[in-house]
C-alpha cells in the first residue's frame, strides 16, 4: 500500500490508511474498534474516518464513491486537499478487515505517546510559572494521567456479563465499621462510595472521623486530611480511643498521667506506630492537593480510604468562589476521587444552625448547609444528633444500599474520642 499520497495525506502511517481503507469497505469495522478521530495522527485521515462514522450514524451507505461526494462538508470545515483520487486509492488499497484490530492498536499507542509528549512540553511551561508548587504537580500528574486514560477501555458485553455472572454471590469488597447496627443497614464502607457525615459543632464528627479512620487502617492505607485539628491532637484521640486512656490526661487538661496510663499506652504504641495512615494537618487545602496526596500514597501501595474533616473547610479552585459554589464544587471532585480511586471517601460535613431551633434534634437532609450538592452526590448520609429527649445518636437519613430514615443509638465516649452501641462494655476511668 502506497505510503505517500498528496500534501495533506503526505504523512499517513500504514496503520491509519489501512483502518480508513478497511472502513469504507465495512463501515461496522467502527463498532468493533476503540477509535476515536482524534486519535489519528493525520488530520486528513481523522477526517475521512469522522466522516465514516457520521454517515454510518446517519444511516447512509457507504463506499468510496459515497465518502468521496461528501469531501465538500470536510472542506466547510477546513479540511482542505482531499481528492475524489485518494478516496478510490485508499478504497482500492485497503487490506483485508482481519487485522482491524491490529491497526487500530497501533494508531492508539502512537496517540497517547503524542499526548504524553505534549504533556511533558505543559509540564515543563508549567514548571516555569509562578504558583502553588502542590497544584502544579497535581495538574501534571493529572495530565499524564489523562494522557495514558485518553483511550476508552475496549469493551466485550459477552466476556463482561460472564465475569459479572461469575461474581454472583460472592461476598463484595465492604470495610466494617466498629457498629454492628450500621453496618447492617449499610454493609460497611464500599470503595467508590462518598459517606457523608453531619453534624452540629461539638456533637461528634471529629470522633466519627478519627473511628472511621481507625477502622480503615485494618485493611490499606488511609489518608486523613484534619483541616481542623492539628497532627498532635489527631494524635491524641487515636492513642486515647486505641489505648483508652482519658483524653483530658493525654494533653494534660485533665491532670497527669496515672502509672496504670502509661502502661497502656506501652501496650498499644506498636499498633499506633504501625498504623498505616497519611495525615495532612493543613487548614488551608484544595481538593487537588488531596487527590495529589491520595495518588502519592496510592503508587506507595494500597489506600483503603481517605477521611475529610471537614468539607465547610477546603478551599475553592478559584478565588472568590461563592461558598456555594465552593461547597458544590468540592463535594462533585470529592465523589470523583471515591470513583476514581476506587476507595471509600469519608466527608463530615457542618450543619445548619435552625437544627437546634426546632422541637426535634434529629436532623434531616435540609440542614446540610450550603448546598444541595452533597445531597446528591453522597451515597450514605448520616447525621449525628444530641437531644434530651431523643438521646444520643446516629440518623441514617439516606442509603443508597439499604433502609434508610434509621435512627441508630449510640453512647459518646469523648474522653476516648469513641462512639459506642449502648451494649457495648465500658471501660472503667
Amino acid at each position: 500500500m502506497p505510503e505517500y499520497r498528496n500534501t495533506l495525506l503526505g504523512d499517513i502511517t500504514s496503520a491509519e490508511y489501512a483502518i480508513v481503507g478497511v472502513a469504507l469497505h465495512q463501515p461496522d469495522v467502527m463498532d468493533e474498534v476503540d477509535l476515536s478521530p482524534q486519535d489519528f495522527d493525520n488530520i486528513g485521515l481523522g477526517a475521512i474516518y469522522r466522516l465514516i462514522g457520521t454517515m454510518l450514524s446517519e444511516g447512509d451507505a457507504v463506499d468510496a464513491a459515497t465518502v468521496a461526494a461528501r469531501i465538500p462538508t470536510l472542506e466547510a470545515e477546513g479540511i482542505r486537499g482531499i481528492h475524489h483520487a485518494d478516496i478510490l486509492d485508499i478504497f482500492t488499497d485497503a487490506p483485508a478487515r482481519f487485522h482491524a484490530h491490529e491497526y487500530a492498536k497501533i494508531i492508539r499507542d502512537r496517540a497517547v505517546r503524542r499526548r504524553l509528549l505534549a504533556a511533558a512540553e505543559r509540564m515543563a511551561q508549567m514548571a516555569r510559572m509562578d504558583g502553588d508548587i502542590a497544584e502544579i504537580v497535581e495538574n501534571a500528574r493529572a495530565d499524564v494521567d489523562a494522557s495514558s486514560r485518553a483511550v476508552v477501555r475496549e469493551w466485550d458485553m459477552a466476556e463482561e456479563f460472564d465475569a459479572f455472572v461469575g461474581q454472583i454471590g460472592q461476598e463484595q469488597v465492604m470495610y466494617p465499621t466498629m457498629w454492628p447496627t450500621l453496618n447492617a443497614a449499610i454493609g460497611g464502607y464500599r470503595p467508590g462510595e462518598l459517606y457523608v457525615l453531619g453534624a452540629r459543632p461539638g456533637v461528634g464528627k471529629s470522633i466519627f472521623g478519627i473511628q472511621a479512620t481507625i477502622d480503615l487502617c485494618e485493611y490499606g492505607t488511609v489518608v486523613l486530611n484534619s483541616l481542623e485539628m492539628p497532627t498532635r491532637q489527631v494524635f491524641t484521640r487515636l492513642a486515647a480511643n486505641i489505648a483508652r486512656v482519658d483524653t483530658r490526661r493525654l494533653d494534660g487538661s485533665g491532670g497527669g498521667m496515672r502509672p496504670e496510663d502509661w502502661m497502656m499506652i506501652r501496650q498499644h504504641a506498636d499498633q499506633v506506630r504501625s498504623m498505616p495512615l497519611s495525615i495532612d494537618d493543613r487548614s488551608s487545602v484544595t481538593v487537588n492537593q488531596i487527590r495529589s496526596n491520595v495518588r502519592t500514597q496510592q503508587r506507595k501501595g494500597k489506600v483503603a480510604g481517605l477521611v475529610v474533616d471537614y468539607l465547610g473547610l477546603i478551599e475553592g479552585s478559584r478565588p472568590n468562589m461563592s461558598t456555594y459554589d465552593r461547597v458544590s464544587e468540592n463535594t462533585r471532585l470529592l465523589k470523583n476521587i471515591a470513583k476514581e480511586f476506587d476507595i471509600p471517601v469519608i466527608l463530615q460535613a457542618q450543619l445548619n444552625r435552625q437544627v437546634e431551633s426546632r422541637s426535634s434534634a434529629i436532623p434531616n437532609l435540609s440542614d446540610l448547609r450550603d448546598s444541595g450538592e452533597i445531597e446528591q452526590h453522597g451515597g450514605v448520609i448520616a447525621f449525628l444528633y444530641d437531644s434530651t429527649d431523643e438521646g444520643y445518636g446516629m440518623f441514617l437519613a439516606k442509603n443508597r444500599h439499604g433502609p434508610n430514615m434509621l435512627n441508630i443509638p449510640l453512647i459518646r465516649r469523648g474522653e476516648f474520642s469513641r462512639l459506642e452501641n449502648p451494649a457495648f462494655e465500658q471501660p472503667e476511668l
